[in-house]
């Protein structure tokens, strides 16, 4: 069961530790799965992890952070658990907030092609904001990779982003602007291509 903070403590709580260069100590972590981990991919019990200035200086018992985490903002767990930001492969993340809803998508693709100048690259159409990207967070999502929405045999070309809510198009938000070719297999897809010879997709 998730613990219930009051909702001015976690206010101020996320907006310590959201600053530009904050340093912030988390304990009570239980187990760790960072595969930068010594020895072994997992690790348990009574550890600590600070951060500061968005690196980890320190992930060891509380006693040996004790130092590093000085004039810190703490965040006291549990049961805390640690383990590498997930990558979410999506089919609407950034171009569709309510699958329902025509409206609140950038559109879909009627036209499939591989003809470089008519498949459809979602870097253009997706927008890094949105209350999916907060629920994603919320479950150790960090970056994700959507292709464009289309229902047939060719998708068009997905994009790599994060999700922090930190970052625009422009200063970082997209990690890889073509990430793969999608298509779609299955009775939705079939007879939906129309190849001529001449069709080459280069993604470099």
């Amino acid at each position: 069961m998730r613990p219930i903070v009051a909702t001015d403590v976690k206010e101020k709580l996320c907006n310590e530790v959201e600053m530009k260069g904050a340093k912030f100590t988390v304990t009570g972590i239980q187990r760790s799965y960072l595969s930068a981990d010594s020895e072994s991919t997992m690790r348990y019990g009574g550890l600590t992890i600070v951060v500061d200035h968005g690196k980890i200086i320190c992930f060891d018992s509380a006693d040996q952070c004790v130092s590093p985490s000085t004039n810190s903002t703490t965040i006291s767990l549990k049961n805390g658990h640690v383990l590498p930001g997930l990558t979410a492969v999506s089919t609407s993340l950034g171009l569709q907030e309510i699958a329902s809803d025509p409206s609140t998508g950038d559109g879909e693709v009627m036209k499939s092609s591989l003809n470089p100048n008519e498949t459809v690259y979602a870097k253009y159409g997706v927008h890094l904001e949105g209350k999916a990207f907060a629920r994603a967070r919320i479950g150790g999502v960090t970056q994700a990779v959507t292709a464009p929405l289309y229902q047939g045999f060719g998708d068009g070309v997905s994009v790599g982003f994060k999700i922090s809510g930190k970052k625009t198009i422009l200063d970082g938000g997209i990690f890889q602007d073509n990430v793969a070719l999608h298509f779609s297999f299955g009775q939705g897809g079939k007879g939906m291509l129309l190849l001529d010879s001449g069709d080459v997709l280069d993604l470099k």
